[in-house]
């Protein structure tokens, strides 16, 4: 079956070449992250993993059409020849179409939660509370926005979150109405009013476009990681900082949330207050030493350039060597080399490989 489709040699070498790309970024991202973590302030950090990411994503679907452009024996179907071929077994394309049904797949379940979470958030209710209303609007005039978010409340005992990527929502459990004091209300309100303005929710939602893309480098999961926490740091230092609060008041509040409300479920469109536990942990003991060295702009985008310029770059370079290295070396092209990809997995798999000659 798979030997009819030939634009899975595309996809085939695509997938090669990004994923040698795409693992060059993401250990750059490690080590730049590590090297500037203690250096810069989580917002900044933030910054940092949010282009990282943009990056990230624009390098490994540009190796597609890197390959497309760049490689002539796919053009003319030279694989084709050896597909024909009794002798040939097409494990890569098997594996191509694999790789793009688990996407689709993935992405189809992402689709229906989104859209299972979007039909919930139209039976939210607003919050009729003069106290609780007030101070919402007291924190949204000290942001500036194109568009006011709005209050909301839910019947679920989950944790407050922003909701949304163009109509943000901010929903709140209806049972910690009066469960929680003022002071609480006033830093979840400036917690998740700083995720809306940062638009964290489509950043999240372009990392998790990544990880789908990446699902088989575990790399990537390690960077989610990182970058869910720098996100929430980065809200709590800026909830502080824009909002004029004590980061004791604040971790004071933190812990009123955790004990009253659930943690809500993973989804790239609600940015929840509170997670895990041992993402509340890390929250407090950064919160406990607030005040983080604060790089100045020049530095800051400096850093950001260079590391951007250099991961583009020598990215680039390895494409180009991925390319045309065995033609400049070896004098037999790509697709041989295709070949002896389906010789090495069939060796893997205990298939025994028949002798077929590059022509």
């Amino acid at each position: 079956m798979f030997s009819d489709f030939s634009f899975l040699d595309y996809v085939w070498r695509g997938l090669l070449v990004g994923t040698l790309l795409s693992t060059i970024v993401l250990s750059g991202i490690f080590f730049v992250f590590w090297l500037l973590k203690e250096r810069f302030s989580h917002t900044q950090m933030k910054w940092f993993l949010n282009y990282q990411i943009l990056l990230l994503f624009l390098t490994f679907i540009g190796s597609f059409a890197f390959v497309v452009v760049s490689d002539p024996e796919l053009a003319i179907r030279c694989f084709d020849h050896f597909v024909k071929d009794s002798a040939s077994f097409t494990m890569t394309r098997i594996i191509s179409g694999v790789w793009l049904f688990t996407i689709l797949a993935m992405l189809g379940f992402d689709s229906i939660k989104i859209y299972l979470s979007f039909l919930k958030s139209k039976k939210l209710r607003p919050v009729f509370d003069n106290k609780i209303r007030s101070l919402f609007e007291k924190c949204l005039a000290k942001n500036s926005f194109n568009k006011s978010p709005q209050l909301f409340m839910t019947s679920e005992n989950i944790s407050p979150y922003a909701w949304g990527l163009i109509d943000h929502k901010i929903v709140i459990p209806e049972s910690s109405l009066k469960s929680l004091g003022l002071e609480a209300w006033e830093s979840i309100f400036a917690h998740e009013l700083i995720h809306i303005k940062d638009k964290d929710s489509l950043w999240l939602s372009l990392e998790l476009l990544c990880r789908r893309l990446l699902f088989f480098n575990p790399l990537i999961y390690l960077v989610r990681q990182k970058h869910c926490l720098v996100i929430e740091k980065a809200a709590d230092e800026q909830a502080i900082k824009f909002g004029g609060m004590d980061s004791s008041r604040f971790i004071k509040s933190l812990i009123e949330v955790l004990e009253v409300c659930k943690g809500a479920k993973a989804n790239p469109l609600a940015v929840s207050a509170s997670r895990n536990f041992l993402e509340i942990k890390e929250r407090i003991e950064s919160l406990s030493k607030i005040h983080r060295p604060v790089a100045s702009k020049a530095i800051y985008y400096s850093v950001l350039l260079a590391t951007i310029l250099f991961t583009t770059g020598f990215s680039a370079a390895q494409a180009k060597r991925a390319i045309n290295g065995f033609s400049e070396k070896n004098s037999i092209g790509m697709m041989c080399s295709q070949l002896r990809h389906e010789k090495l997995i069939e060796s893997w798999l205990n298939i025994e490989a028949a002798p077929n000659k590059c022509r």
